[in-house]
């Protein structure tokens, strides 16, 4: 649990979560913020590793989705 809290911890990573209300790409979430792709991946990775985003590969696009789950 202590990795949620962790990725939670940046602000950037929450606006990510933010975003992922809908399912978007990497080029779409950096459009909506300032930061590089390498940044962006990086933030999504930790927050995959966390357990709180998922994604689905739809044609030759990754596209990222909040994915809820209970803090037990």
């Amino acid at each position: 649990m202590d990795e949620i809290f962790d990725s939670l911890a940046n602000p950037h990573r929450r606006k990510i979560l933010y975003l992922l209300s809908i399912k978007m790409s990497v080029g779409k979430i950096m459009a909506e913020l300032p930061l590089s792709q390498p940044t962006v991946s990086s933030h999504l990775s930790l927050l995959r590793k966390a357990g709180l985003v998922s994604f689905e590969i739809k044609q030759r696009e990754r596209l990222y989705f909040f994915k809820p789950r209970r803090f037990t």
